[in-house]
């Protein structure tokens, strides 16, 4: 009986929320394709609305990649690992704003533009298989440009 429910729940979801999403979103993407621009002012509505909605997501799984790069499972002391660097890092940050906030601010820049560059370029590389990042300069010229 409960699997019955399960089901039920679930198509009544995918009419209710995954089509219209969907359709929403292809409304949208032929309107685009099709040339349709957003004054400068709207443009960042739809970022906006979902920091709102679901939150600003960062580093949801960062304590992951490594052991799921190795095909391995995280540990505990993978976690404690990870743990203790963020709280190095995230400790001297800290410090570091309180002595030099203008510095800490360049360095947050510096670090973010860094981490989401090189966290774009290993699914460039192993998930589609762009050839032109082969060698290290490249790679690193890549990581520069990626700082959305």
């Amino acid at each position: 009986m409960s699997d019955d429910r399960d089901h039920a729940t679930a198509r009544a979801l995918e009419r209710t929320t995954l089509w219209p999403s969907w359709a929403g979103i292809a409304v949208v993407a032929t309107a685009f394709s099709l040339g349709v621009t957003l004054p400068d002012r709207l443009r960042y509505l739809p970022l906006l609305a979902s920091v709102a909605f679901i939150g600003l997501p960062h580093g949801a799984v960062d304590h992951l990649a490594v052991p799921r790069a190795r095909d391995k499972s995280p540990t505990r002391r993978w976690f404690a690992r990870v743990g203790l660097l963020y709280l190095l890092v995230g400790g001297a940050y800290a410090g570091l704003w309180f002595l030099a906030p203008g510095l800490s601010v360049l360095l947050f820049i510096a670090m973010t533009w860094a981490h989401w560059g090189q966290g774009d370029l290993w699914p460039l590389l192993e998930v589609v298989g762009v050839d032109h990042l082969r060698s290290l300069l490249r790679c690193a010229d890549d990581v520069l440009a990626r700082h959305d």
